[in-house]
């Protein structure tokens, strides 16, 4: 018998001795256990509107030390993974609309961003890329959707670029090709990756210059690659957002394309032109 139907078996079979109160409790417990394992005792409390020794006391009646030892049998069941967790904590704490509340989140981490990123480390890394023969953009996990579009606007910039995705071997034929005077631009998010690790370290061996953009993992990498940028991602460990590193990439394309004497803008142009034949 899985945690949750546990909970919900001994319920069940208590509910005769169940005061009132604790029925109101328990019935939020069957009803919805993901919410419930996301509260604290207080919170649970408020929301069934009774005192929190009610909770306390409800958690024993049905075989558990306390409220943690009940919640932590809930996660069980429905926690399944780190990312099923950091989503309960989110909506158990989000307001009731989650688009207004993950919009003042975002722009709550964006004001911050300024604070670990600035204008003069972004110039560095955009001046590193243009001196740069090709550009390899390695990447791994979420950080692969942004990198795909790095890699995109980066190419109708004008760059030789080529995308170091994917696992094991197929990882490492992206990379062998990095010769000294390229670029590697790593993206790396939450916990720090073994694929990036290596990555960084072929680029310090072969001579290439290596950038990465990362949250508060960055500091975790050892050696540190020649540039970082790289700032939070929320302001708590629970659903955080891309929107700080798409900027970031937003800010290092731009950057370029102020410093490259109008090259961007003309490969831009010439695309358009070169892709308006092919609908002629």
């Amino acid at each position: 018998m899985n945690a949750a139907a546990d909970v919900s078996a001994r319920i069940a079979s208590l509910s005769s001795q169940l005061t009132q109160a604790e029925q109101r409790l328990a019935d939020a417990v069957v009803a919805q256990p993901a919410r419930i394992s996301a509260l604290s005792a207080s919170d649970m409390a408020q929301e069934a509107g009774v005192h929190p020794a009610t909770v306390v006391r409800l958690a024993q009646k049905l075989g558990y030390k306390g409220y943690l030892d009940l919640r932590s049998a809930l996660r069980a069941e429905t926690a399944h993974s780190d990312a099923a967790r950091r989503v309960t904590d989110r909506l158990a704490h989000a307001a009731p609309d989650l688009l207004s509340s993950l919009v003042a989140s975002d722009i709550d981490t964006l004001v911050e961003l300024g604070r670990h990123v600035g204008q003069a480390q972004i110039d560095r890394a955009a001046k590193a890329l243009l001196s740069a023969t090709s550009i390899t953009i390695a990447a791994q996990g979420n950080s692969t959707a942004l990198a795909e579009l790095l890699d995109k606007r980066l190419r109708r910039s004008g760059f030789k670029t080529r995308l170091a995705v994917g696992e094991g071997r197929d990882f490492a034929e992206h990379l062998i090709g990095l010769r000294s005077g390229d670029a590697l631009l790593a993206l790396s998010f939450r916990r720090p990756s073994r694929a990036i690790a290596v990555a960084l370290s072929h680029a310090r061996e072969v001579g290439a210059a290596s950038l990465l953009i990362a949250d508060a993992v960055a500091r975790r990498y050892a050696p540190a690659p020649d540039m970082v940028l790289a700032a939070p991602r929320g302001l708590n460990d629970d659903f955080l957002t891309l929107t700080v590193p798409m900027a970031i990439c937003n800010a290092l394309v731009l950057t370029i394309a102020r410093l490259d004497d109008g090259a961007s803008v003309r490969a831009l142009d010439a695309l358009e032109r070169l892709a308006g034949k092919l609908n002629e």
